[in-house]
C-alpha cells in the first residue's frame, strides 16, 4: 500500500470518512468492532476472487478485516454504525445502487432516496439521495450529525451564517442541532449525493418535527 488518504467527513461525524486508495494490497480501514460499510464512488475493489466497482455498497456485519486490492485512486466512502459485528467470520452484503429503487418518483420537486441499510436495525442512515429540480429545504436542525458527499450536480448549502456551493467530490458535515438548509442550483435537473447520518433521522423546524409533501407522480 503506497498511500491511503483518509479524510474524516468533518470532526462532528467521526463515523464517516473518505478513503482514496492507491493500487497494491491494503487492509480496509475500520475503527471499531461494529457493523460497517463502503460505497465505491469510483474505481474497483478486489476482495478474493470477487471484483466490486463504482456504485456498489459493501456492507459488513461480521469479520475482522480483510485484504483488498484497489485500482489506482479508487475513492470510497466509509461508514460505521454502533451495532456490534456478529463475530469473526466475514459476512458481506453487496448492493448495487442501480438495483435499488428510489423511494419516491424521480420527478421535479422530489427528495428521493436509495437506502443501503435499515434504519430500524442499525439506528443510522447510509444512502444515496437526490434533490430534483425545484426542491429547497426550510431552515431546520437534526438531532444527529449528518454528511453529504456530492456525486453529481451541485448542492447549495447554508450552515448557520456560512454559505457553500459543493460540486462532485466535495462534502459537508453538519453537527447535530445546527441550523442549516440546502438545495440544488438553478439550471440543473437534480443533484445526487451520498448521505450518512450517525443516528435515527429526524427533521425539525423551529424545534418541531416537520414533514413535507412531495409529488406522487
Amino acid at each position: 500500500m503506497k498511500e491511503t488518504k483518509l479524510m474524516t467527513l468533518g470532526e462532528y461525524n467521526a463515523n464517516c470518512s473518505v478513503m482514496i486508495l492507491c493500487e497494491e494490497e491494503a487492509e480496509l480501514f475500520r475503527q471499531k468492532e461494529c457493523c460497517f460499510g463502503y460505497y465505491i464512488v469510483k474505481g474497483e475493489l478486489i476482495i478474493g476472487d470477487s471484483k466490486y466497482s463504482t456504485g456498489n455498497c459493501l456492507w459488513f456485519t461480521g469479520g475482522n478485516g480483510l485484504p483488498a486490492k484497489a485500482t489506482e485512486n479508487t475513492t470510497l466512502i466509509y461508514f460505521e454504525t454502533q451495532k456490534p459485528l456478529s463475530g469473526p467470520v466475514m459476512e458481506l452484503k453487496v448492493t448495487s445502487e442501480s438495483e435499488v429503487a428510489w423511494n419516491r418518483p424521480f420527478v421535479p420537486g422530489c427528495c428521493c432516496s436509495k437506502y443501503f441499510i435499515s434504519e430500524a436495525e442499525y439506528g443510522a442512515r447510509f444512502q444515496v439521495g437526490a434533490y430534483t429540480k425545484g426542491v429547497d429545504t426550510p431552515w431546520h436542525t437534526h438531532s444527529m450529525a449528518h454528511t453529504f458527499y456530492v456525486l453529481e450536480g451541485h448542492l447549495e448549502f447554508w450552515v448557520a451564517d456560512e454559505h457553500y456551493l459543493l460540486g462532485p467530490g466535495e462534502f459537508m458535515t453538519v453537527p447535530k442541532e445546527t441550523l442549516n438548509k440546502h438545495q440544488g442550483i438553478e439550471g440543473e435537473e437534480y443533484v445526487k449525493y451520498l448521505f450518512a447520518a450517525d443516528g435515527k433521522f429526524d427533521f425539525l423546524v423551529d424545534g418541531k418535527p416537520f414533514k413535507r409533501d412531495f409529488p406522487s407522480k
